[in-house]
């Protein structure tokens, strides 16, 4: 039942989330090459549907870095309303972001799948007796939690399978 445990998002879905209140919400329509699972209405809320039971929502601060590199290349006229986003959706989420230091995480996991990625997975195992479950767009963080124990969807399965979780 995916109202118990920890949600847990990576900055994929995230910026999913950002680009589709861009596009259709600020009329930014230059981002919309951008969106790759929303792509509509029915999919933001498919997935927004299955957002909303989970009772803790987390992501790292190395998501929060992963955005501003991506907001720092949009139309630098638009940033301040792009953060507003961000905030607004961390704010909706009653998001927690969690730090996890570099020297606390295995080092071959960092040079194979990136310190933001491998914190997500640390935080995880953190807050296993919880039952987090990750959600990313990448096959490769979700392998590696998968290997470790932890439950992890990719955003295109949520999509495609709608909205229930084992």
């Amino acid at each position: 039942m995916n109202g118990r445990g920890m949600l847990i998002l990576d900055t994929g879905p995230i910026r999913e989330l950002i680009t589709f209140k861009a596009v259709f919400g600020l009329g930014f329509m230059g981002l919309k090459r951008e969106l790759h699972f929303l792509l509509g209405q029915t999919a933001y809320e498919t997935f927004t549907r299955f957002l909303l039971p989970f009772r803790a929502k987390a992501t790292a601060s190395g998501v929060v870095v992963e955005l501003h590199h991506w907001i720092r290349n949009t139309d630098r006229t638009g940033q301040v309303r792009m953060w507003s986003l961000v905030y607004d959706e961390f704010l909706a989420m009653g998001m927690d972001e969690q730090s996890v230091k570099l020297l606390d995480m295995p080092r071959d996991l960092v040079a194979r799948c990136g310190p933001a990625d491998i914190s997500l997975l640390s935080l995880a195992k953190r807050h296993a007796p919880s039952g987090p479950l990750v959600v990313t767009i990448e096959r490769e963080l979700a392998a590696e939690c998968q290997r470790a124990g932890i439950r992890a969807l990719r955003v295109e399965d949520i999509l495609r399978n709608g909205h229930a979780v084992r």
